[in-house]
């Protein structure tokens, strides 16, 4: 009984998401931290909602909406040591009740700043689950700093929750 008891305490510190520790997690938003759309700017109706328990929150986007947030993120270029050469290992991750993962695209915006852009998928909506989308190629040589994220929907209503940006910053890390 006291295991349970236990377990139940847990649970709900179990689900929080933690700051990030590992240096590949460079940024992320779990829609707990206010009430409104913290530094989001958004186009169309994007509200901060419930997702899969009362508890939980994430962002709810209009068909056509879009959101969002200022980044300060840079890559450093990797230098020529075998371990240091990895050029991978550069994604997003969230959870959603769209049925897939969507699409991911860099747009240069200036000398190796970019914008990362997320489509959300539009062929249905399921139950919400996790979902990775790999950058496109960055140049091996070169740093990269990223200057916003912008999350827009397809033609249906998608939810998101617990967006991270993961950069190896062109190390092996793991």
């Amino acid at each position: 009984m006291l295991r349970l008891a236990l377990a139940v305490a847990a649970a709900p510190t179990l689900a929080c998401l933690m700051p990030p520790d590992d240096d590949v997690v460079q940024w992320y938003d779990d829609f707990e931290a206010c009430e409104d759309l913290c530094g989001w700017s958004t186009t169309g109706a994007v509200t901060r909602t419930t997702t899969y328990h009362p508890g939980e929150h994430g962002l709810a986007l209009a068909p056509g909406a879009s959101a969002r947030h200022p980044l300060s993120i840079a890559r450093q270029a990797p230098n020529q040591d075998w371990q240091e050469d990895f050029s991978d290992g550069n994604w997003v991750e969230l959870t959603t009740d769209c049925a897939g993962p969507g699409a991911l695209d860099l747009r240069l915006v200036g000398d190796d700043l970019y914008a990362i852009e997320l489509t959300l998928d539009q062929r249905g909506l399921e139950r919400f689950s996790p979902h990775r989308l790999t950058f496109p190629p960055l140049p091996p040589d070169r740093p990269a700093s990223f200057e916003s994220i912008e999350v827009t929907a397809g033609a249906l209503p998608c939810r998101i929750d617990n967006l991270q940006v993961r950069l190896s910053k062109g190390r092996l890390v793991y």
